[in-house]
């Protein structure tokens, strides 16, 4: 399931695009993509202001108010790996959506044998993205993390903070669920042990293990339960 976010301002583009998508959904009901529709740029940007996270942007770039490019430019900076397609009659916006890292910039009006082609091609990149990050509401909204630059994840205060390998730590609202439910994402894959009540760690980021802590990048000690110990030894030595 990928969540989709469209902006247009046309009703009667708007109704085309829900014409196309409904069809691609019935032909390919493996990954079926969930649309949101807005009218401006910046009910959009409300939308994930509130906490709404969407995998895939079809933009058009003539908006009232802020335009298809700015409204990107916004976008990456919440969610900086999202896919961005415009669809837009103009030609000469090539070079700005380049810039903004748009994966596709097609003409209206949209067809299905240019639009179909191009959402095989990049549903297989938000699909695998997907499946490889972390989606975390904090403060500023949902951020969207690689699991591969995840240190660990510790539980401080009902809040789940993240320490990333370039020595960042980014911290959650407060959990409305269990620490377990929350980290259940992370222990899918197989470089993730969760190694104390309060502590979920990344094997591949782990330098050195001590008789009850395991010592990662930047110094980072983790702590691990007695019960948990014989695992994690296993474990790193797999790893390692």
């Amino acid at each position: 399931m990928l969540h989709t976010a469209i902006c247009e301002d046309c009703d009667i583009q708007t109704d085309v695009i829900k014409m196309l998508l409904k069809k691609y959904n019935t032909e390919r009901p493996e990954t079926p993509i969930v649309p949101r529709y807005f009218s401006t740029g910046m009910d959009l940007l409300g939308s994930m202001n509130d906490g709404q996270m969407y995998d895939l942007f079809l933009l058009d770039i003539q908006m009232p108010g802020i335009n298809g490019i700015e409204l990107a430019k916004s976008i990456r900076e919440k969610h900086d790996d999202a896919v961005i397609i415009y669809i837009t009659k103009y030609t000469d916006y090539a070079f700005e959506a380049y810039g903004v890292r748009a994966a596709h910039y097609l003409q209206k009006p949209v067809k299905e044998s240019t639009l179909f082609p191009v959402l095989d091609k990049v549903l297989t990149t938000a699909v695998s993205k997907k499946k490889s990050h972390y989606i975390l509401s904090s403060g500023e909204g949902l951020v969207s993390i690689p699991f591969s630059s995840i240190i660990c994840a510790e539980l401080s205060n009902r809040r789940l903070r993240l320490h990333l390998e370039n020595g960042q730590t980014i911290t959650s609202k407060s959990l409305q669920t269990s620490f377990s439910k929350s980290i259940a994402p992370l222990l899918k894959d197989e470089r993730f042990l969760h190694v104390h009540q309060a502590f979920v760690v990344n094997i591949a980021h782990v330098v050195e293990q001590r008789s009850n802590s395991f010592v990662a990048k930047h110094g980072i000690v983790i702590p691990i339960s007695r019960n948990r110990y014989g695992d994690a030894k296993k474990k790193f030595l797999a790893l390692k």
